[in-house]
């Protein structure tokens, strides 16, 4: 491509060559090694190097609409959120429009200097429409958390909503923008014979805008390569070389790591088993204490925004409870093992903070679990309470 560029290039300058006037080709590089130069780097004058094709090769740092994904979340009281990766959007639009005023003095008809006014975020979101609205999903989440299941919501209705846009590209790199307290204000839906699908377009307010950035790698998280991939300065694979082709380092060090795995590292149904395995009190005191709020609610001692706000409480305690008895009894458990073993400093770091990371996943488990048996349990209370009745 690099010759290409380079031959067509020239063949170019020649054709517009005078013997009046600098050539063409001389003023081409003069330019380009003077923009070369203020940059701090040479330009190769081999045809045969890189030349200024790789200029661009090491970024691969471009996103497009099909490498994003969009995440919404509602955050409720006493710390409780609703997470929902949405599939269903098109198109995010967003601007901002600061209502900056002059400034004007008497004996000069031109503005002196502009000074900020009111800051407005608004901007647009288009969704394609399947067999439901999008927002069910939501809603429905929403509903059982405030134990609202049988009120009609419509989507402006929601309380103000953050929206982060997740970027990942076939080369590994990553990229997020975020939108905070987005506040739904139009909603419209077109269905018509000329159309082949169906959108929903919303207009809505925001509190702030985080700007697209890189998401930086940490020690617990390292982005691979895809080898698949060209690289700049690297060269093609021979044919006959598959995927039994892996390098002894990989070979070696992956049995290490699903041990590893095995042994700390909890899913979300793990973690559930091995919790009931540890706690030895189990959840008398969570499951009677719910019971009397109930009874309360039941004998209408009790408000419903009283009920949802001392379940919360409730929720939160047994929570906290449960996230120290793993941190007592796995967390730091682990971490002394990993501390006495004879692995490298760098392996011991890499386990420690994948333990880390997977205890801060498992106290998200534990108040998703508490809140869901919660709910239940509610729920079975008012039901026993109305076919008493």
């Amino acid at each position: 491509n690099t010759n290409i560029v380079t031959n067509t290039l020239r063949t170019r300058n020649v054709s517009t060559n005078t013997s009046n006037s600098v050539p063409s080709r001389a003023r081409t590089t003069s330019a380009v090694d003077s923009w070369r130069s203020s940059s701090g780097r040479r330009l190769s004058r081999n045809a045969n190097d890189e030349g200024v094709a790789s200029l661009f090769a090491p970024t691969y740092r471009t996103f497009s609409g099909y490498d994003m994904v969009v995440t919404v979340e509602l955050p409720l009281s006493n710390n409780f959120r609703i997470t929902k990766v949405i599939g269903a959007f098109q198109t995010v639009t967003y601007s901002i429009h600061n209502n900056k005023c002059p400034i004007r003095v008497l004996g000069d008809m031109n503005v002196r200097r502009y000074v900020p006014g009111p800051r407005t975020i608004a901007g647009t979101l288009i969704l394609t429409v399947f067999d439901r609205h999008w927002i069910k999903e939501l809603l429905g989440s929403y509903k059982k958390i405030k134990s609202e299941t049988e009120r009609y919501f419509l989507a402006d209705e929601l309380p103000s909503f953050n929206m982060t846009i997740s970027c990942t590209n076939e080369y590994g790199h990553d990229a997020k923008l975020a939108l905070y307290g987005v506040t739904l204000v139009d909603e419209g839906q077109v269905m018509s014979i000329n159309d082949v699908y169906t959108e929903n377009t919303y207009t809505f307010y925001a509190t702030a805008v985080e700007y697209l950035d890189r998401v930086e790698e940490t020690s617990s998280y390292k982005k691979k390569p895809n080898s698949n991939l060209p690289v700049k300065g690297s060269k093609p694979k021979p044919s006959d070389e598959s995927e039994s082709g892996k390098t002894e380092e990989t070979t070696s060090e992956q049995p290490k790591k699903d041990e590893f795995n095995t042994k700390y590292i909890y899913d979300k149904s793990s973690a559930i088993e091995k919790l009931k395995e540890i706690d030895k009190e189990g959840k008398n005191d969570f499951n009677k204490d719910i019971d009397e709020l109930v009874d309360k609610y039941n004998n209408g001692k009790v408000t419903d925004e009283k009920l949802t706000n001392k379940l919360a409480d409730i929720i939160k305690d047994e929570s906290k409870r449960e996230q120290k008895l793993w941190e007592k009894n796995i967390t730091n458990t682990a971490l002394k093992e990993i501390k006495s073993s004879k692995e490298d400093e760098e392996t011991k770091k890499w386990q420690q903070n994948k333990i880390k990371d997977n205890a801060t996943y498992v106290n998200g488990v534990i108040e998703e679990n508490n809140t869901k048996l919660a709910n239940e349990r509610v729920k079975e209370k008012i039901n026993q309470k109305e076919d008493k009745t």
